[in-house]
C-alpha cells in the first residue's frame, strides 16, 4: 500500500491458502503477529512469533507467493530453529550457513505442495548440493566443511531461525509469544500433524511426521542418561584423592612418616519403590541398568545397601535379584526410604531412588546426591525430591 500499511485482506487471503495446503499449520499461522515494515523488503521472523512484513512483497508477490512465504517462516518457529542454532552455535559469522540449512530442511517438502510457491523457488537441498531429507544440523555442518555455493543470494530470515537479535526496527510491536505459551502451541501442532496423518494418510511430509513424533515422545537414551548420572555422582567421591596416615607412603623420610594418597571408595545406596502401582516388569530393567552400571563402576556387594521402600523401608539382605526387591505392596512414602538410607551408621555417597514419583518426597534436599530413576506410565507423576537428578524412564522402554 503506498502509506506503508499491510494490506490485511491480501494477507488474510494468504493464510487462508497455507492453512489449506498444510491444514495441520493453521494454529502456528494465525498465532504470528504481522508488523509492517517499508523498505525490509522480504518476510522475517522473530523468536518471539513477530512477523516483520514489508507491504511492497505482500502486495508484489502472487497470493500462492505469499503463502508459500508465511508456510516457510512459521516453519521456523514452529521447528524451533532459533533455539537450535543456539544449540549449535551459531555466530554472526556463520548465520547465514544455519540459515540457508534451515530454508533447505524447511522448503523441501514444501517445494511440492500444490497451490502455494516460493519467490524464486526458495532454498532447496539440490540448490546447496545436498540430498533430500536431513536435518537443517546437517546442512549447516556440511556448508561449514564444504563452502556456501556461490549462486545463493544472502538470505535473513530474523531472529526466528538463526537465534541472533537484530530485528528489524518497527513501531508498535505487538507482545511477544511467551517461551511456554511456544511450548504449548508447538504440541498442540504437533497433535494436530499426527491426527491429520490419521485422517488423510500419506499426504503429511515425513520430516514433520518426525518432528511431531519427536515433539510429544522424545527418544532420549533413558538407559544413557541413568548411567551417566550415576556415574557422575560416583566420580565426584572417587575423585576426590586425599592424604592419609592409614597407608604410609612408599617415600622413607628418615625419623618422619609420611602420608600417601588414597581414593575414597564409593558407597551406594538404593531405595527400591515395592508399592502395589510400581509396574515389575519395568521395575526389573530398570534394576538390571541400576545394578550393571554400579557393577562397572567397581561399587562391590559390600558397598551396596539396597532397601525396599512402600510406607515403610527394609534393607534388603537376601541375594539380589527382582524378587527379592518386590516384596512389599500396599501405600508409598519413598521419603521414609531415604531416610532410612541416610541414617545408616555408613552414610552412602549416593542415593539411587527407583519408583513411578506417586509418594510423598523429603521436604528439604538431602545431603547427599539422589538420583531418582522416574518409572512412567504415561500419568503425570508428582515432582521428585528438591534437589535430585531424575531420570525418566518410559512404560514402552525396550
Amino acid at each position: 500500500m503506498p502509506d506503508g500499511r499491510l494490506d490485511l485482506t491480501r494477507l488474510a487471503a494468504a493464510r487462508l491458502r497455507a492453512a489449506d495446503a498444510q491444514p495441520f499449520l493453521a494454529l502456528a499461522l494465525y498465532a504470528l503477529n504481522a508488523v509492517a515494515v517499508p523498505g525490509h523488503g522480504t518476510f522475517s521472523v522473530d523468536a518471539d512469533w513477530r512477523l516483520y512484513i514489508d507491504p511492497e512483497r505482500l502486495a508484489t508477490w502472487s497470493i500462492d507467493e505469499v503463502a508459500g512465504v508465511l508456510l516457510h517462516e512459521v516453519g521456523h518457529v514452529i521447528r524451533d530453529h532459533a533455539g537450535r542454532a543456539r544449540s549449535a552455535g551459531v555466530s554472526p559469522t556463520t548465520h547465514l550457513a544455519w540459515n540457508l540449512a534451515a530454508d533447505a530442511e524447511i522448503n523441501e517438502p514444501l517445494a511440492k505442495l500444490r497451490g502455494v510457491a516460493l519467490p524464486g523457488g526458495g532454498v532447496t537441498p539440490a540448490r546447496l548440493g545436498q540430498p533430500d531429507g536431513y536435518l537443517c544440523e546437517w546442512y549447516y555442518s556440511r556448508l561449514l566443511r564444504d563452502g556456501i555455493p556461490e549462486d545463493l543470494p544472502p538470505v535473513r530470515c530474523g531472529s526466528g531461525c538463526d537465534g541472533l537479535d537484530d530485528a528489524p526496527i518497527a513501531d508498535g510491536l505487538p507482545a511477544p509469544l511467551r517461551p511456554v505459551e511456544a511450548l504449548l502451541l508447538r504440541r498442540r501442532v504437533a497433535h494436530a500433524v499426527l491426527l491429520y496423518r490419521q485422517t488423510h494418510p500419506g499426504t503429511v511430509p515425513g520430516g514433520w511426521e518426525r518432528w511431531a513424533e519427536a515433539t510429544l515422545r522424545p527418544t532420549l537414551n533413558w538407559r544413557q542418561l541413568l548411567d551417566a548420572s550415576i556415574r557422575g555422582a560416583v566420580a565426584n567421591v572417587t575423585g576426590s584423592a586425599d592424604y592419609s596416615y592409614s597407608r604410609p607412603a612408599r617415600r622413607q623420610v628418615p625419623h618422619v612418616v609420611l602420608p600417601a594418597m588414597v581414593r575414597p571408595l564409593p558407597t551406594v545406596a538404593v531405595v527400591v519403590d515395592t508399592s502395589a502401582s510400581m509396574d515389575e516388569q519395568l521395575l526389573g530393567r530398570a534394576w538390571s541398568e541400576v545394578a550393571g552400571c554400579l557393577r562397572h563402576l567397581g561399587v562391590c556387594r559390600e558397598r551396596l545397601t539396597v532397601y525396599a521402600a512402600d510406607t515403610v523401608a527394609r534393607r534388603v539382605v537376601a541375594p539380589l535379584g527382582q524378587r527379592a526387591l518386590l516384596q512389599g505392596g500396599g501405600g508409598t512414602d519413598m521419603g521414609r526410604g531415604i531416610e532410612a538410607a541416610l541414617a545408616a551408621r555408613a552414610t552412602p555417597d549416593l542415593v539411587v531412588v527407583l519408583t513411578d514419583g506417586f509418594t510423598p518426597w523429603p521436604p528439604t534436599p538431602p545431603r547427599r546426591p539422589v538420583v531418582v530413576g522416574l518409572l512412567t506410565t504415561g500419568l503425570d507423576a508428582p515432582r521428585p525430591p528438591p534437589g535430585a537428578t531424575t531420570i525418566r524412564i518410559p512404560a514402552d522402554a525396550a
